[in-house]
């Protein structure tokens, strides 16, 4: 089990100044532009799609979160001067 722990640290195997700068570019590359766009066109349809449709409210719900996440997230940050 020990040794799953110490797979699953990426600190283990990379740099701190390595891993903050993979997650920086994952942000911003996940959180701005298109890439962003798609993806909370594509969670609002699935809200959408649950929520109305399926009658799954839990799921509509939590793809309703992750639309106003990858919509806000850049905004909320560079609010608060992070990114």
């Amino acid at each position: 089990m020990e040794n799953l722990i110490d797979y699953l640290n990426p600190l283990s195997y990379m740099t701190l100044e390595e891993y903050l700068a993979w997650w920086n570019w994952a942000f911003a590359t996940l959180f701005q532009g298109v890439v962003a766009r798609v993806l909370a066109m594509t969670c609002l349809a699935f809200a959408f799609w649950y929520g109305a449709y399926k009658q799954r409210l839990a799921v509509g719900i939590f793809f309703y979160a992750l639309t106003i996440l990858l919509s806000y997230v850049t905004s909320v940050t560079r609010f608060f001067g992070v990114g």
